[in-house]
Parts: C-alpha cells; structure tokens; sequence
C-alpha cells in the first residue's frame, strides 16, 4: 500500500490507478492508506511553502463512522505534530452533520474533538488564534496543556483554513457540491485523494448512487483523484471498486 500509494501520487492525474485495499478487521486498514498520504504530505510541506488546501478526502458511509474515526486519526497526526512549525503541520477537520458551525457554537455544541490526542483526557477549553496568514481559527487547550491547533473544530474553520485532511460523508459531499461557499473551497484541482472505507456498504441503490456523486464531484475538481477503496473481505471487491471509481 505504501509503495503503490506513493506512486500514484506521484504520478500525473491520467495515470493514476485506483486502489482496493481488503483488510480483515484488526489487520491495520486505517494506517495502510494513512500513513502513505501523511507521508506526502509531509513531503509536500517541507519541500515547498503550500497554501491551505483540502488535498485528501477520507469518506466513510455514515457520519457516526466518520466522527469515530477522527479520534484514532487526531491521535496520529498529534504524534507526526509534535514540534513541527506551523508551515509543516498536517491538519484535519471532519466535516458532518454535527460539525459545529463557528466559535460560538462550540460554548453550547459538543465539539467532535471530545478527547486530548495526548493525555485523554475530556477537552473543554476552547480559544482562538491567527495562523501565518492572518488567518483566525479556533483550537483547543488541554488541562495538560497540550495545544491541538492542526484540527479544524468549526465549519467556519474549514472553510476559512482548509484542512490537509478532510474526513466526511457521500451525503456531505452531495449538500456541499450544491453550496457556492463550500464548492470553490473543498472542490478543486488540489484534491490529490478519496479514501473510502467500508467500501462493502456502497451496495445496490447506495452504491449506484454515490457512483453517479462521484462523477459530479470530479466534474466539480476539473480532475479525477487517486481513489483507494478499504474493506474486511468481501465476494465482488474488484466489481464493486470498479463501478463506483469508474475503472477497469
């Protein structure tokens, strides 16, 4: 998965070759795509200053999957974090329906960054900051005093300070495709990536629905990123990575 995910990546847009990775449950499918693109674009940040872009997706079929996953995902980019300057961090933000929508909601909303990457413990302080650019964004203070300042807490956020990564759903993607405000900023040439996992519950009308969400969301980029699709075992793998990414 490293090596041929790196490769892709590397490659030009028509080039690049889809990717099914069938993992049994336990068998390390989150860090066999995750680590690959965290290695880009960390490459990416060192090599060269980039501006704040959404440059890989990371899709699950439900948002309660998609909210569970950015614990683990936090937890992994809080260790790659540690000590980089701001120009060289990776960042992430979950785009769901319980996404908060600024600041202010984050005093009445439960945030999805319930849990300290560092000590565990419950995350209740939340301020503000300017990055670089002079860009304003919310971030959280630990008791332990661990500062997470790469994960983007607000819709606001993730709009004004694209995220690196961004994790959400097919029916997120659908209402934003449809939104100027979030189209010119998630939708463009930048996205490198699309992981989808639990690729196995993109059956029948689902699955015929998000091939056709697909298609739209590459029209929306002007490209067509590298997809990897992530499952447990199941009986048509290749069939069904083949009719939603639209490749042989």
């Amino acid at each position: 998965a490293l090596i041929h995910i790196l490769r892709e990546l590397r490659a030009s847009d028509a080039q690049r070759r889809p990717l099914l990775l069938s993992i049994p449950t336990g068998g390390g499918k989150t860090e066999a795509f995750l680590i690959p693109l965290i290695a880009h674009l960390y490459d990416q940040k060192r090599a060269r200053h980039t501006e704040p872009h959404v440059r890989n997706l990371i899709i699950y079929p439900t948002r309660a999957l998609a909210n569970d996953q950015a614990k683990r995902i936090t937890e992994i980019l809080y260790t790659l974090n540690q000590g980089a300057i701001d120009d060289h961090k990776v960042s992430i933000g979950v785009l769901t329906g319980d996404t908060p929508y600024s600041g202010t909601n984050l005093a009445t909303e439960r945030s999805l960054l319930q849990v300290c990457p560092a000590c565990s413990s419950i995350v209740t302080d939340f301020r503000t900051r300017d990055l670089a650019d002079g860009t304003e964004i919310n971030y959280a203070r630990c008791s332990c005093g661990a500062e997470i300042d790469f994960f983007r807490l607000t819709r606001w956020d993730i709009i004004n300070a694209p995220p690196d990564i961004l994790i959400t759903s097919p029916d997120m993607i659908n209402r934003t495709l449809q939104s100027p405000r979030y189209h010119r900023v998630l939708f463009n040439e930048t996205v490198e990536a699309a992981v989808f996992d639990e690729i196995h519950m993109y059956e029948g009308v689902f699955g015929c629905n998000v091939a056709h969400l697909l298609r739209r969301f590459e029209e929306a980029c002007g490209k067509k990123p590298l997809y990897i699709g992530v499952s447990a075992t199941i009986r048509n793998a290749k069939a069904l990575a083949g009719l939603i990414f639209d490749a042989d």
